[in-house]
């Protein structure tokens, strides 16, 4: 782990110096470094993600009222996520796919057009009929999501590896539903592997 820590780290210093990230936030920033930026409103209490960091970013965009973070000791920032209004869209999902259409092409002005999008109906759902695209999609029998990733040949700038706009639910029984975006460094596995050994050893602490 120290062989691939020193030069990651030297990595996430050069890359904060490049890349100013989303919502004024950057990857590899410390805690101290994103309370410079963000507020931070609450932190996870949950093992085994104690990193996780509810935060109000001084960057918002009006299509996100939620916005997490990922930050440890070792990595600094590994992970940006935010999370739209809630909005109870019909059964045809017109609206929350116009606002998922919205927010895609205002992240493809900045970072180039998606490398994937999906939207297919898994085989063998019932759930076939227009009218019950929303109900597939809540019932994960349907896939409708975009992503960016700098692996599939897309010029992302450095540390950014990938970003992910999907749509989530508030609960499995009704069409209450929200946009989730999301952010990930080149070396997320590596910080996220680190972050959950660390969680790991601190929950077998108490015994």
């Amino acid at each position: 782990m120290k062989k691939l820590f020193i030069p990651l780290a030297f990595f996430l210093v050069l890359g904060a110096s490049l890349y100013a990230g989303p919502f004024g936030l950057d990857f590899g920033m410390t805690l101290e470094q994103v309370k410079s930026v963000a507020t931070i409103v609450e932190q996870s209490p949950t093992t085994p993600y104690p990193y996780i960091y509810w935060i109000t970013p001084a960057k918002k965009s009006s299509y996100f009222d939620t916005y997490r973070i990922v930050i440890s000791p070792q990595f600094g920032l590994f992970g940006i996520m935010a999370f739209g209004n809630i909005i109870e869209s019909d059964e045809y999902g017109e609206k929350i796919r116009n606002e998922f259409n919205k927010v895609k092409d205002i992240i493809s002005q900045t970072y180039g057009l998606p490398t994937i999008e999906s939207d297919y109906l898994k085989s063998g759902s019932i759930w076939s009929e227009p009218r019950d695209w929303l109900t597939a999609l809540r019932k994960e029998e349907r896939v409708y999501e975009t992503s960016w990733h700098g692996d599939d040949g897309l010029s992302l700038p450095a540390p950014l590896g990938s970003i992910a706009l999907k749509i989530d639910f508030s609960n499995s029984y009704d069409n209450k539903c929200y946009l989730g975006l999301y952010y990930l460094p080149t070396w997320f596995n590596y910080a996220f592997k680190d972050a959950l050994n660390d969680a790991q050893k601190e929950e077998k602490s108490v015994f």
